[in-house]
């Protein structure tokens, strides 16, 4: 059974038309500045997020596993069929990296629904983490999924062990190995603090949805950066959640 041969329904078809974007074309892409890029595609996933065309999970990418029955996957993800299928509610899970991507490929390309089901993402998932940088990606992540992100030790070019990280991470005055905090390099210092920042901004939204919202609008008020040392009032998560208006 295709998606092309579900019933599509109506209100959802109107809700999707409204809120999910044409996609623009590789050239009027290009001429965005990163910022531009990022906010623009924060705002796309957190009107997805309002409108519960996608639900926020931790330890999911993007899980389409409710989406496809049979084997028949050669439909454009631009296509309003295909629309209605993925984002029937509570069909399209993704973490916070998820939903950048979701964003990402809506108003990049037309990725067809067998990419997304079969894995053959890698190249789109590499242009979502140029939009943000391969850091702050991995930030997003800790800051979500409320555990260290070990990406970014590739990206600080760390290499210590993972209880020192614990340690550091939860405060203890000496790690594992019984050295000192102040032992750690300028730049290890810096790599945890920005950790630490990250599980405390997330540690203050314990509902999902309302932590990836946070994220979102964090990015979107930092020009395209998610700055964890920046706090967003859960106020304004509900308002942004629950207000009217597409966004």
């Amino acid at each position: 059974m295709d998606i092309t041969t579900t019933p599509v329904n109506t209100k959802l078809a109107k809700l999707i038309q409204r809120v999910v974007p044409e996609p623009m074309s590789e050239k009027e892409f290009g001429k965005l500045s990163r910022s531009q890029k990022a906010i623009m595609i924060a705002q796309d996933a957190l009107a997805l997020l309002k409108n519960k065309l996608v639900s926020a999970s931790t330890g999911q990418y993007v899980n389409l596993d409710k989406v496809i029955s049979g084997n028949d996957y050669d439909i454009s993800a631009t296509s309003l069929e295909a629309k209605c299928g993925i984002f029937s509610k509570g069909r399209c899970t993704v973490c916070a990296k998820g939903a950048l991507f979701v964003s990402t490929i809506m108003r990049t390309n037309q990725m067809s629904v067998g990419d997304l089901v079969n894995g053959d993402t890698e190249s789109k998932v590499c242009d979502t983490e140029e939009i943000f940088d391969r850091r702050n990606f991995s930030l997003i992540e800790t800051a979500f999924e409320l555990h260290y992100s070990h990406e970014l030790d590739e990206v600080e070019n760390t290499d210590i062990d993972s209880d020192i990280i614990d340690a550091h991470l939860l405060g203890k005055e000496l790690d594992p190995c019984g050295y000192p905090i102040l032992a750690l390099t300028r730049t290890e210092k810096r790599h945890y603090q920005l950790c630490k920042d990250a599980l405390a901004f997330g540690d203050k939204f314990l509902d999902e949805t309302e932590r990836l919202a946070a994220i979102l609008i964090n990015i979107i008020r930092n020009k395209g950066t998610f700055v964890p040392s920046k706090s967003v009032k859960p106020s304004d998560v509900k308002r942004a959640l629950h207000g009217r208006g597409k966004k």
